[in-house]
């Protein structure tokens, strides 16, 4: 098979060579892509009316980083606000 026929092939399978896959990349990148952690946490605070009542000290740039965000993300409500509770 010569590669044209390859990245034909490629393009109607979704492949790397994709127009397809690549208008769908584009798209996402002018989304911003992937939320980042800090995003994530925000939306959930934000989505919750008993943590939004915390925003400030939740959504505080904490220096855990990356690791805050995670625990806002997963931890039950019930721990964080205990939390915030205790750090106010």
């Amino acid at each position: 098979m010569n590669a044209k026929k390859l990245s034909q092939a490629a393009a109607l399978m979704g492949g790397k060579t994709s127009a397809r896959k690549a208008k769908s990349s584009a798209a996402n990148g002018k989304l911003g892509g992937r939320p980042s952690l800090r995003e994530t946490a925000e939306r959930r605070v934000n989505a919750s009316p008993k943590l939004s009542q915390y925003r400030d000290t939740i959504m505080y740039d904490w220096p855990e980083g990356n690791e805050h965000w995670r625990w806002v993300i997963n931890a039950p409500v019930t721990e964080i606000v205990d939390w915030a509770e205790s750090v106010k």
